[in-house]
């Protein structure tokens, strides 16, 4: 569900290629494996090296056909200070142009500082951190931009927001920055902003509580016994609206603004779980 909402969000289809520069390690890594497998469209693998070198990166999103490139490597590497990275393209050593990349802040900052500036092709996916100024410029010089944000525990996404202007960070309800969107279309999500004291209800639009998440991606709990607390804890049974759902406590503070999106605020705390 989430994959045909990314279909459609981004009119993603056979004739698409999809850089992807996560590991898989991370969780959203399975959106830029499957989407273009699910899609007809063609998945690019971006070698490790690549990944943390953004000269390597802007290359292959300005849409560069050149078969290898020099990468930068970690200083203790075995391999030295500097790696050659091959593709295998098509007969004549050509890679196809890029139409979308999804990566965290850091990386797409990365590949700003590298020089890149846009590409009129790309479709620029956002997420795993707060939303940055510095990628706003990217609205104009891009496809198309979006922020999205959801926890392990949702199974990847569970809201997005199409980011439409190049001043968005100072022109959005309260000047909150750049809004984490509605939950995403087919996905079953939902989205709740509860009182942070009581846990009880949802507050009024326009008040600060923490957000709670559910629907059938959500996790049944943490793995193993040492985390059993901590699951009775996050995964709770609550009656919202209409029904008795089970809900993930994300610890974000968020806010719902005039115009129903969603807008992080803080955390409720800096407790994360290392497991």
């Amino acid at each position: 569900m989430v994959l045909k909402h990314f279909q459609e969000l981004l009119g993603f289809n056979s004739t698409e290629a999809l850089l992807a520069v996560t590991t898989p390690a991370f969780d959203i890594s399975v959106l830029e494996l499957l989407l273009p497998l699910v899609s007809g469209a063609c998945l690019v693998l971006a070698p490790t090296a690549a990944t943390r070198n953004g000269a390597a990166l802007a290359s292959l999103l300005w849409g560069g056909t050149s078969p290898s490139f020099a990468a930068a490597t970690p200083a203790d590497s075995s391999v030295g200070t500097e790696a050659t990275v091959n593709y295998e393209g098509d007969t004549n050593g050509s890679l196809p142009r890029i139409t979308a990349m999804q990566a965290t802040p850091a990386t797409w900052r990365m590949v700003i500082h590298a020089g890149w500036t846009g590409n009129q092709a790309v479709r620029v996916l956002c997420g795993g951190e707060a939303f940055p100024s510095a990628l706003l410029p990217l609205v104009s010089n891009c496809r198309s931009v979006h922020n999205l944000y959801g926890p392990t525990e949702a199974t990847i996404w569970c809201t997005s927001h199409h980011v439409n202007s190049p001043s968005e960070c100072l022109t959005t309800f309260g000047s909150r920055g750049v809004s984490i969107g509605l939950p995403l279309d087919y996905s079953g999500c939902h989205c709740a902003v509860v009182d942070l004291a009581s846990g009880s209800h949802e507050v009024e639009d326009g008040e600060e509580g923490e957000l709670w998440v559910s629907g059938p991606a959500l996790a049944l709990g943490y793995l193993g016994d040492t985390f059993a607390a901590l699951t009775q804890e996050r995964f709770v049974a609550r009656k919202f609206a209409q029904e008795t759902t089970r809900w993930y406590k994300t610890g974000d503070v968020v806010v719902k603004g005039p115009d129903m999106n969603l807008y992080f605020v803080r955390r409720v705390n800096d407790e994360q779980v290392n497991a």
